[in-house]
């Protein structure tokens, strides 16, 4: 569907913590965030969190957060 996704390390099987998601589309930036594991067991058992804002500076907090993981991960 022409979108791009970046995880930071290699091994794809194990879980992701930091749970935040940054998109970019059309000129708007926006920050999707919470609890929400994506596994059988969240999906069915848990109640989870997630919010979205385009607040500029929670996405530019979580802008800062993405490049710092990808500079510890090199």
């Amino acid at each position: 569907a022409g979108v791009a996704v970046a995880r930071v390390g290699s091994e794809v099987a194990v879980p992701m913590h930091d749970k935040f998601a940054l998109v970019s589309h059309r000129g708007e930036r926006l920050a999707l965030f919470g609890s929400f594991n994506l596994n059988a067991q969240s999906i069915w058992l848990n109640h989870e969190l997630g919010a979205r804002t385009r607040e500029s500076a929670i996405v530019e907090a979580f802008e800062g957060r993405w490049e710092r993981l990808r500079a510890a991960a090199q």
